[in-house]
């Protein structure tokens, strides 16, 4: 199941919504089923060209879809900003693929930001590694998630 989160600034008024994790209609099946009328992962992922290697890594290479795919957040390195986006990671012969993602404001390549399970909630989890990151638009280090605005989807 996914959830939706709501970062906010306690200096400012920064605030971003985004989505993590995966629904049903995530099955790793149809994840991969590039040949259906209204493939998933065109709707996931916005590039055409990364959706093609995606498909010449399944049809010649036999690439395998490791279990960690779904919707994470990302930050720019450049100016900051958070993102949602879709990570999936590819296993084959000899190698190894992941999609990478610009930022759009400043274009410079965004970080995954990595916020695998411990015994917290995910919104703990992200709002301790959140406090590590300064704000995009005032610079403090004061964002957190706001607990009062979290939302399951599936």
């Amino acid at each position: 199941m996914g959830i939706g989160i709501i970062i906010r600034c306690k200096e400012c008024d920064y605030s971003k919504n985004l989505q993590i994790g995966v629904g049903m209609m995530y099955a790793p099946h149809n994840i991969l089923n590039l040949e259906s009328k209204s493939p998933i992962l065109k709707s996931l992922i916005p590039s055409k060209k990364t959706i093609e290697k995606i498909k010449m890594l399944i049809e010649s290479k036999n690439a395998v879809l490791a279990d960690d795919y779904g919707h994470y957040i990302y930050r720019c390195p450049g100016c900051n900003e958070l993102f949602d986006r879709f990570f999936i990671h590819l296993d084959y012969d000899n190698g190894s693929f992941e999609p990478s993602y610009r930022c759009g404001k400043c274009r410079s390549t965004l970080e995954r930001i990595d916020h695998n399970p411990d015994e917290s909630s995910i919104e703990e989890r992200i709002g301790k590694i959140l406090t590590s990151f300064p704000c995009p638009k005032c610079g403090s280090r004061s964002l957190y998630v706001d607990s009062d605005c979290t939302l399951m989807w599936d």
